[in-house]
């Protein structure tokens, strides 16, 4: 993976202050208007179930490592239909406090308007997750983010669903349908911590899209190393522009 940056990528944090010390949470997002972000609603459904509201702080971060720009949440709109187990319509839309400033560091990203057919697109994902640096040596559960070090970001293929769909029925694991896009390669893809964040591609004009947003997958390290074999499981943003639509301020 590299240190690629995309400026509409942003990292969505939660600290609780306890007597022990802080518990923290953290998902990636992606900036699609100057106040507003796309991410996984499980990023806001779970950290808001196990942390206490009263003592947790909310953040947001845009922007290159050593800028990064501060907003915070004002509001969540988590998909009306979005169930854990399994899970499904895995999307919510953030409102922000801040209003961004468009810089060449800080970017939305265009929504898709067609991408019946992604075999002509390479994908890419980036995210501040666990990569195949750090995967054997840190336990997932106690893994921490670093704001101050670049996302990583890498390429990806996309896998039909059909073909990804029989992969996950051999494993007797999540349903792959309409709402969803799979992608991964050998050695990359997405991980623990990479959850929120946006797989995207350019189009013919060079115009980068959203995809998806980082939602599932296989959670071991056989699976983090080969996503071909076991590819992530991304929701397909085309199959929520509706949605997006008519919860944001923006479209």
């Amino acid at each position: 993976m590299n240190d690629t940056i995309f400026p509409w990528f942003c990292s969505i944090v939660f600290v609780e202050q306890t007597i022990y010390g802080k518990r923290e949470a953290f998902c990636g997002a992606t900036l699609i208007s100057p106040t507003e972000l796309l991410t996984a609603a499980h990023c806001i459904v779970g950290p808001l179930k196990r942390l206490n509201r009263k003592y947790t702080s909310q953040s947001v971060y845009c922007g290159k490592p050593g800028d990064l720009k501060l907003s915070h949440p004002a509001s969540f709109h988590i998909h009306p239909n979005y169930t854990e187990v399994p899970v499904r319509h895995d999307i919510a839309i953030v409102q922000l406090e801040y209003r961004y400033n468009l810089t060449d560091d800080i970017q939305p990203i265009c929504l898709p308007s067609d991408d019946r057919d992604l075999s002509e697109f390479n994908g890419w994902v980036v995210g501040r997750g666990l990569t195949d640096e750090n995967v054997r040596a840190v336990d997932p559960e106690e893994f921490t983010f670093n704001l101050t070090k670049p996302p990583k970001a890498t390429t990806v293929e996309y896998i039909s669903n059909s073909e990804c769909a029989d992969k996950y029925r051999r494993y007797n694991c999540e349903e792959i349908l309409d709402e969803h896009v799979c992608a991964g390669s050998r050695y990359k893809g997405t991980a623990k911590g990479d959850s929120g964040g946006p797989l995207m591609s350019r189009d013919h004009k060079n115009i980068w899209f959203l995809v998806g947003i980082t939602s599932n997958g296989v959670n071991h390290y056989d699976a983090y190393v080969n996503q071909q074999k076991y590819p992530g499981i991304y929701v397909r943003v085309s199959s929520y522009c509706k949605y997006i639509e008519q919860h944001s301020n923006s479209f």
